[in-house]
């Protein structure tokens, strides 16, 4: 959503979803006003407005399990669980194949993680898409070479600065379709 802020986390004991959701409920009314507050068939979602016009912040926890794997990480020595990268790949790649001409930040990061020679777990991204990795990626270079770049920004632009905008509107599509196809001439 090009007016929102997403912070996306999974639910990883399925026993606390009621005591998450409250807990998530009362953390998040105390940033802004609570626009929306629901639990949902595949996620918990709390959505925050902090200031009239401002973009809204949207935290959901996803309810559903896909065997993603995490390893505790520590950031301003708080310690956490945080999803491998092949899983998180996987889960990006899939968010970009489902919304391609709805948003296109999904497009930046599954360019940075091929930039970075990210791994994915091919059996999540089999599992949720429910057809061959190749021809999931197939289907994301057609869905790709089709979007109007007119959109490229759609969803990304107010998150970069101006010559970040310009490489975007001028590499962002060709460069990821690029990839893309690397990575499927990769496969056997």
């Amino acid at each position: 959503n090009r007016n929102s802020v997403d912070l996306d986390f999974d639910l990883l004991d399925e026993t606390k979803e009621q005591e998450v959701f409250d807990k998530l409920q009362k953390i998040t009314a105390g940033y802004g006003t609570l626009t929306s507050s629901k639990i949902k068939h595949f996620n918990l979602l709390n959505v925050i407005s902090y200031a009239p016009g401002a973009q809204q912040i949207k935290v959901e926890v996803n309810r559903r399990q896909f065997g993603s794997k995490y390893e505790v990480m520590t950031l301003l020595g708080i310690s956490m669980l945080v999803m491998v990268k092949e899983d998180m790949f996987a889960h990006k790649l899939m968010a970009m194949y489902e919304r391609i001409g709805k948003t296109s930040r999904d497009i930046f990061d599954v360019y940075f993680f091929y930039k970075k020679m990210w791994e994915t777990n091919k059996t999540i991204v089999e599992q949720r898409a429910g057809m061959p990795f190749k021809e999931l990626l197939q289907k994301c270079i057609d869905k790709l070479e089709q979007l109007d770049n007119k959109h490229i920004l759609d969803g990304l632009g107010e998150l970069l600065t101006e010559p970040q905008k310009d490489w975007a509107r001028a590499k962002l599509k060709t460069e990821t379709v690029f990839l893309l196809k690397l990575a499927l001439s990769n496969e056997k």
